[in-house]
């Protein structure tokens, strides 16, 4: 399991920059930058209330007790 969870994370930059300068070059091609910036938090916000949905709440490790900051 942690082979392929490696692997995909290690595809994830390429694959990231290839498809990002698809999308970039074809907004370029096609509309103007305001429609860029619409897109990209669209985008921003879809990402962030699915991560949101799906990642585990944090469990607190405090338990009452008083945390050493230093």
């Amino acid at each position: 399991m942690r082979n392929p969870s490696l692997a995909f994370f290690d595809a994830s930059a390429p694959i990231g920059g290839y498809v990002g300068g698809f999308i970039a070059g074809e907004f370029i091609e096609r509309a103007s930058l305001m429609w860029m910036l619409v897109f990209i938090a669209a985008v921003s916000l879809v990402v962030t209330v699915a991560l949101w949905a799906l990642l585990p709440r944090e469990v607190s490790v405090d338990h009452g007790e008083k945390l050493d900051w230093i």
